[in-house]
């Protein structure tokens, strides 16, 4: 089973060097002036692999959800078998962990009321984490 090492809604992300920087992280709830709307957040995670899951192919699928699960938004991505990342030289190896995957994009997705949303990724058709967004309509009158 793939190994979450972390994962977050923020404001934004981007990689480079096989690191990701994450600005206005942990981001879990929203204002927006009207509906509809869009998500204006990025996802950002790791996922890690066992040695003996290098070897196979992986699915990876993040989706943006509604209280209904109603499917709102989806990132998808085809890992073929031998693609994770090895664990850099130098780097304190995990026995448990021998290679992994980072995951960073803008993530804008509709938003159509106020409520809770949920982003949720999966490896392989498994639930690795389900992150929540509050959607809340901002007062006009109060500024906020």
């Amino acid at each position: 089973m793939p190994i979450l090492q972390g994962a977050l809604l923020c404001d934004a992300a981007h990689e480079y060097s096989g690191l990701v920087s994450i600005l206005g992280g942990f981001v879990s709830a929203t204002l927006v002036g009207a509906f509809p709307a869009h998500a204006s957040i990025y996802f950002a995670g790791r996922v890690a692999f066992a040695e003996d899951e290098l070897d196979r192919p992986h699915t990876i699928v993040v989706t943006a959800e509604n209280e209904d699960g109603l499917i709102l938004g989806e990132v998808r991505a085809a890992m073929p078998a031998g693609a994770a990342r090895v664990v850099p030289a130098g780097a304190v190896p995990i026995p448990e962990i021998a290679s992994g995957a980072n995951l960073c994009f803008p993530f804008p997705f509709p938003l159509t009321r106020p409520g809770m949303y949920w982003v949720v990724l999966r490896v392989d058709g498994d639930d690795l984490v389900r992150l929540p967004l509050k959607v809340m309509l901002a007062d006009p009158a109060s500024g906020q």
